[in-house]
């Protein structure tokens, strides 16, 4: 990283420093500020906040569904793989209020997490494929998607960082 890149993670860096400390209203201004340059995590923990109902005092605005959603979408445009896959749990199964389930949107999200290399983004495409398809082969490359990031990186999902250079359906 440099310059600008390296200071906008800094800023995300200590935004979760200050909430690990307890002074939440400091660490989600910092987040707020790597939010408004482009920092993916700071998005997606922004969008988190939203739909926990935080108080105005802390995130400095109402806290709304909408709002989260917009910060969710930011994040997987800037190639979160989770911001990807909740978007598309959101989507798919119409799990959120004032959300149409709408499966292609959702497996259009998914599609995005696998490629992004996220195992259960994997594994929610190759079941909405078979559903929609009743394509087992297709389903299975998926599945096979899951054991080669299980092999190569164990079992947690995401890439280091949370995704990276992605793009959003």
């Amino acid at each position: 990283l440099v310059g600008s890149e390296m200071c906008i993670r800094d800023r995300y860096i200590y935004g979760s420093a200050c909430i690990d400390h307890g002074f939440v209203s400091d660490g989600l201004r910092w987040w707020i500020l790597a939010e408004q340059r482009g920092h993916a995590q700071a998005s997606l923990r922004l969008s988190e906040q939203h739909f926990e109902n935080a108080p105005p005092e802390v995130l400095g605005e109402p806290s709304s569904f909408a709002r989260g959603l917009d910060y969710l979408h930011d994040a997987c445009v800037r190639g979160s793989s989770e911001a990807a896959f909740s978007l598309g749990v959101l989507y798919y199964g119409g799990r959120a209020p004032h959300l149409d389930a709408d499966t292609e949107v959702g497996t259009a999200f998914y599609r995005s997490a696998a490629e992004l290399d996220h195992a259960r983004g994997c594994l929610a495409l190759a079941d909405a494929i078979s559903q929609a398809d009743g394509d087992a082969a297709a389903a299975g490359a998926h599945v096979a998607c899951v054991a080669r990031l299980v092999a190569g990186r164990g079992a947690g999902g995401a890439p280091a960082g949370g995704g990276g250079g992605g793009r959003a359906p």
